[in-house]
């Protein structure tokens, strides 16, 4: 095995032991059954989908800013934005 597969095997085998803590948690026992039974679902997805996909790789989506632009209407945001580019460039 490669040194590749080994740190995804490990990544995965972290990730499986993370969500599976989070099923017997105690904060689940207090719920309602239906509730526990969708996070459960939720969670052997999530599982599932890691399993098959392998884990999610970073990508840089060109639409993205335009998720951001509603908040161009509030009041300060320019500014807002321009501290934040002129702290990166320090």
């Amino acid at each position: 095995m490669s040194i590749d597969q080994q740190s995804i095997l490990a990544q995965f085998e972290k990730l499986e032991n993370e969500l599976s803590a989070l099923m017997i948690c105690d904060e689940w026992c207090s719920l309602p059954f239906y509730e526990r039974e969708k996070r459960s679902t939720v969670v052997s997805a999530i599982l599932e989908r890691v399993h098959k996909e392998g884990f999610p790789q970073p990508e840089n989506d060109p639409m993205r800013p335009s998720l951001f632009m509603p908040f161009a209407a509030l009041k300060g945001y320019d500014h807002m934005i321009e501290q934040i580019t002129n702290n990166e460039g320090a």
